[in-house]
């Protein structure tokens, strides 16, 4: 009973992350990090608190609209710890070269998670980019980027680093996790499951 408690508790938690951070509810969600959580975005990286307010600067200042789809996911718990990952698209609305565009990517999210008194909260969230698109919202507007910039990202995420960089408040980094970069995908899967068993270790005394 106490596993399918975990379960429920933690998916609650990660399907709530989406509406906190794009209804702009940033108590809540400063509230779903442990106090030495450590959240990775496209255009930061830090502390849950930098990123929190790093995310509403952004939503104040970067008239680009976001919202998350929080889809599936897959979650193992071994005693007070816990990895998760979380099927998500991204969809973003914003001005670019004079033409508002639509950006929509579609990642995964890959969190540690640990029990805490008040509950389950994020210890350490990486988005991992699968693959992007941008599309101008009305159709037949002629939209030009700057090739160079545009391929300076992997495939994952470059147009929306493309938009984001436009709105001129943070470059996008460059070295994001893609799943197409199989070993570092197979690297922070290992290090994640490194860090779970650990809880036994430290459990058994060992």
């Amino acid at each position: 009973m106490r596993a399918l408690l975990d379960y429920a508790a933690i998916r609650q938690l990660l399907q709530s992350w989406g509406f906190w951070r794009d209804d702009e509810m940033w108590e809540r969600l400063a509230g779903a990090y442990a106090p030495e959580g450590v959240m990775t975005t496209g255009a930061s990286s830090g502390t849950a608190a930098q990123f929190v307010a790093f995310s509403r600067e952004f939503a104040q200042r970067a008239n680009i609209r976001a919202q998350h789809f929080v889809g599936a996911s897959d979650v193992e718990v071994d005693g007070d710890r816990a990895l998760g990952q979380t099927r998500v698209m991204i969809l973003l609305r914003g001005m670019l070269h004079g033409v508002e565009v639509d950006v929509t990517v579609f990642a995964r999210f890959y969190d540690r998670l640990i029990r805490l008194a008040g509950g389950w909260r994020i210890l350490e969230r990486r988005p991992v980019y699968e693959r992007d698109r941008i599309d101008t919202v009305a159709p037949g507007m002629q939209l030009v980027l700057d090739r160079n910039k545009l391929e300076r990202y992997p495939e994952g995420y470059r147009h929306m680093a493309y938009l984001n960089n436009a709105a001129g408040i943070a470059q996008t980094s460059e070295n994001l996790t893609c799943s197409s970069d199989r070993a570092a995908l197979q690297a922070l899967f290992d290090a994640g499951h490194a860090w779970l068993r650990e809880a036994n270790a430290s459990a058994d005394g060992g």
